[in-house]
């Protein structure tokens, strides 16, 4: 992992690191394709179902009544009759 390729990364991300972050990065990323290295190394060949199986891990999403709705909306700083008022977070 080359500075020149963290580099171009940050640019594509649209992020300005310092030299520091820079050299973090590269090492932490260097550490992720080890990582992957090790992973392709696994033997996957026996009979084993690696998968995960609906039912088993997984449970049903089952829509729940909550007993007292008041106090979920009491919560929320800012309402407007039934409607919840939260902080803009996209810019246009």
């Amino acid at each position: 992992m080359d500075k020149q390729l963290i580099e171009y990364l940050s640019a594509m991300a649209k992020l300005q690191l310092s030299e520091k972050e820079k050299e973090l990065y590269a090492k932490q990323i260097q550490d992720i394709f080890k990582w992957v290295e090790q992973i392709s190394e696994l033997d996957l060949s026996s009979e084993k179902d690696y998968s995960f199986k609906t039912g088993k891990f997984i449970r049903d999403d089952e829509p729940k009544n909550f007993p007292d709705r008041e106090e979920i909306l009491k919560n929320f700083t800012d309402r407007e009759f039934d409607f919840l008022k939260v902080k803009k977070v996209l810019d246009n």
